[in-house]
């Protein structure tokens, strides 16, 4: 167990226990730091430890039977473009160089190069670098990353990454460097702090333990950005997206009052998430 916080050094005390719904019988422990509230996966398995928690039986879990791969594709067509639209504004270029950590399949990757873009994706296996190499994607690993040419970006992208990395702080020291001056920098997280965590406890699909080694709220990941020297320029809420998530955990977890749970969600956490503290996602720009 960490004995000290990564973000002020203060002392953890428990928080949560909660199962693995994915890839385990396991149960992992969830820590809250006595100073500043951090909340972390205090049983972690170590960085080469961590593939028995993904690969095949992963991937399997979190793709169920009712979801349709090509309205998969669909709404992740619908989604990439969105987020590329987005990172444009926030960039103020129609064209430029990117940095997507964490770039899974190499989707986001795609849409930012039909616009033009230069991409380039992190990725931590040899074998989904391989893959997205086949696919006319450069993505570089963990050695490679800290090579990069600094302020040779103007957007790197974090999505649902940070919370899977071990050493976050030292990616966003990184990112920083990357940046070219004005250069923007996007992450969305899950939300620790959102009404839906509070509600749902250890069964909240942002806990995810033990994939999910940190859980941020708007005020710790505001902390982490400014001790990395990235200042917030604005947090959003991410409604839909959480939503689809949570149709996706209530059937991993085979809740059997599903058509409330469900009708509850989207009631409180789309239609009435109107600000980051209300939403189980949360995205921040930072620069």
């Amino acid at each position: 167990m960490r004995e000290t916080c990564i973000a002020c050094g203060g002392s953890p005390v428990p928080f949560l226990r909660c199962p693995d719904f994915l890839t385990s019988s396991g149960e992992f422990s969830i820590v809250r730091c006595t100073s500043c509230g951090f909340l972390w996966t205090a049983e972690a398995p170590r960085i080469e430890e961590m593939s028995r928690f993904y690969g095949m039986v992963y991937e399997q879990s979190i793709h169920p039977p009712l979801a349709h791969p090509l309205l998969r594709r669909v709404w992740m067509e619908l989604q990439t473009r969105m987020r590329a639209r987005m990172v444009e504004r926030q960039a103020g270029t129609r064209c430029g160089n990117i940095l997507d950590i964490g770039c899974g399949d190499g989707d986001f990757l795609r849409a930012m190069r039909r616009c033009g873009w230069h991409a380039i994706g992190v990725e931590l296996t040899d074998e989904k670098r391989n893959k997205l190499t086949a696919l006319g994607i450069h993505a570089v690993g963990p050695n490679d990353f800290p090579k990069l040419k600094d302020e040779s970006f103007d957007a790197v992208t974090l999505w649902h990454a940070l919370e899977h990395l071990h050493q976050p702080l030292d990616v966003l020291r990184r990112v920083r460097r990357l940046l070219k001056p004005g250069g923007v920098c996007v992450i969305a997280v899950p939300n620790a702090g959102s009404p839906q965590a509070t509600r749902d406890g250890a069964m909240w699909f942002g806990f995810d333990v033990p994939r999910h080694l940190w859980h941020f709220t708007p005020e710790t990941l505001a902390r982490f950005l400014a001790q990395s020297g990235l200042s917030v320029r604005e947090f959003r809420p991410n409604r839909i997206a959480r939503f689809t998530i949570s149709l996706l955990m209530m059937h991993i977890q085979r809740r059997k009052a599903w058509p409330r749970a469900v009708l509850h969600s989207l009631l409180r956490d789309v239609l009435l998430a109107r600000t980051v503290d209300d939403a189980s996602c949360m995205m921040c720009i930072a620069s």
